[in-house]
């Protein structure tokens, strides 16, 4: 299992690195120009099915398959798991249908703001990528089939591989100058992601059954399990639409500069508040199964302030130097100075909420692992309402920045909420606890900040900005590491204990 959970973490990160030059190479060849903000849109309906689909069908239909596997053996399992595909592909199929018929209307209900220029290319687009909807099945089932077989690599990789195909979509799309050639070679990227599963099933011998029975009760199960993570990762994406809903009636554009500032953020949330919770979340299940609440607690402080302290420096180096950043990331080719300042206050915004954000995870995972999924929904539910309205408010005074402070606020809120609906069912939290090392984060944090401003303002009249900026952040970022040390910021210690356990 550690060799296992190495190798997806090796790809994990990979799978980060290539989709951060994806988007390099998206924003140089194509800067915030309207063929951006049609692809932006266009590609947000295979994301969605793939969010919704994937990531509820796959963790429902793991314990239903281990449990027939478990009982009844391999035959009834693979049985169950041959009726679970043929009942997907036939509602991939009425998908596609329905969505190449309503293609237009899908694209106007996402981005009713688009001039008729964008409009028109933005439903061309769509109408390549929705057949990608036929494969869905695959990942939605064999994801959750293969990771339970332990063939980690195939559902690990494919990350690495879509993100090669996008960016030689980009890279051919623009050299050619045909923006549909984009669309086409992104549908083939989409598709050969997942060509590496066939192997993979084949080495489990799978043995395919053409049974079709929607009232299998394993099915009706399965639904029940999924269901509320369904609702709570729907909530989710509909944060996301109404940004770019309401980025497309700003400007030619908006939906692109969105779409940039929130790729640090993003990247930074990704490779230190999942990565920490995919390692501490087995032991969560743990307490949770022996109803150990206080240690459950216990692990949910240490988890917030180890957090809290790996993403904090992040989150002000974002705050201070949001063009800088910005520029590093992005400007050169076709994204200009102008596009670079625009992002940069967007980014600023967003970056208010990535404590806040990964704060809130660590709740939300805790609640699951005591099988409770109705209360990150409710909360969920609330934070699309305050981000709902919030925006509407606030992009009239702040154009595109007001989204992303709607977004912040409300991931300020969710983690409020998160962390009362904790304290109601575990207890009191360590006051002293958070106390005590959230001064300690904040001193190191104040350091970092002087040492940055003084390095960088320095070296930036003697070296090219870039440079001041990475000197500058490695610095810091350094000398805060080890004033966290020697103030003993707790969480760290406890991290590895639980870790080496594994």
């Amino acid at each position: 299992m550690k060799r296992a959970a190495f190798l997806l973490m090796i790809l994990s990160i990979a799978s980060k690195i290539l989709g951060f030059f994806r988007e390099i190479a998206l924003s140089t060849l194509y800067g915030t120009s309207y063929i951006t903000d049609a692809y932006v849109v266009a590609l947000t309906i295979p994301r969605l099915v793939l969010t919704f689909i994937v990531v509820a069908f796959t963790t429902g239909y793991i314990p239903i398959y281990s449990e027939i596997r478990e009982r009844q053996g391999k035959i009834e399992a693979e049985k169950f798991t041959s009726n679970l595909f043929n009942l997907l592909c036939i509602f991939a199929i009425i998908g596609t249908v329905l969505g190449e018929i309503f293609t237009a209307q899908i694209v106007r209900a996402i981005a009713p703001g688009f001039n008729s220029e964008t409009m028109k290319i933005a439903i061309s687009f769509a109408h390549v990528i929705i057949p990608i909807m036929l494969i869905m099945p695959v990942p939605a089932v064999f994801s959750g089939y293969l990771n339970s077989n332990e063939k980690f690599f195939a559902t690990g990789v494919n990350g690495v591989i879509i993100n090669i195909g996008l960016i030689s979509a980009i890279i051919l799309g623009a050299k050619t100058n045909q923006p549909i050639l984009l669309m086409l070679i992104t549908l083939l990227a989409y598709i050969f992601q997942y060509v590496v599963y066939f192997p993979a099933i084949k080495s489990c011998n799978f043995k395919y059954t053409l049974t079709c029975d929607y009232k299998d009760a394993n099915i009706k199960r399965m639904l029940s399990t999924s269901l509320p993570l369904f609702l709570t990762v729907g909530v989710n994406e509909l944060n996301v639409i109404i940004d770019k809903n309401l980025a497309s009636r700003v400007a030619t554009g908006s939906v692109a500069t969105l779409n940039y500032a929130s790729t640090p953020y993003n990247m930074a949330a990704e490779l230190i508040i999942i990565s920490v919770i995919t390692v501490v979340y087995p032991k969560m299940s743990e307490f949770a199964s022996k109803q150990k609440n206080v240690d459950l607690l216990n692990l949910v402080e240490q988890t917030i302030i180890l957090i809290s302290a790996l993403i904090a420096p992040i989150m002000l180096f974002f705050m201070m130097f949001p063009e800088e950043v910005i520029a590093l990331f992005y400007e050169r080719g076709a994204f200009t100075r102008v596009d670079t300042i625009a992002a940069s206050q967007a980014l600023l915004f967003y970056a208010l909420s990535l404590v806040t954000y990964g704060v809130r995870y660590v709740c939300v995972r805790a609640q699951n692992s005591t099988k409770d999924m109705r209360t990150p929904f409710l909360v969920s539910l609330i934070m699309l309402v305050i981000n709902l309205f919030g925006s509407i408010w606030l992009i009239k005074s702040m154009g595109i920045n007001g989204l992303a402070l709607a977004t912040s606020i409300s991931s300020f809120c969710g983690m409020v909420l998160m962390l009362y609906a904790l304290k109601r069912q575990f207890g009191s939290y360590s006051l002293k606890y958070f106390l005590v090392n959230g001064l300690k984060i904040l001193l190191g944090l104040v350091i970092m900040a002087l040492t940055s401003y003084i390095i960088f303002n320095y070296l930036s009249s003697k070296l090219h900005n870039h440079l001041a900026l990475i000197i500058s952040g490695m610095v810091s970022v350094a000398l805060y590491g080890i004033v966290l040390i020697v103030l003993r910021v707790e969480g760290f210690k406890e991290a590895k204990q639980i870790i080496s356990r594994r």
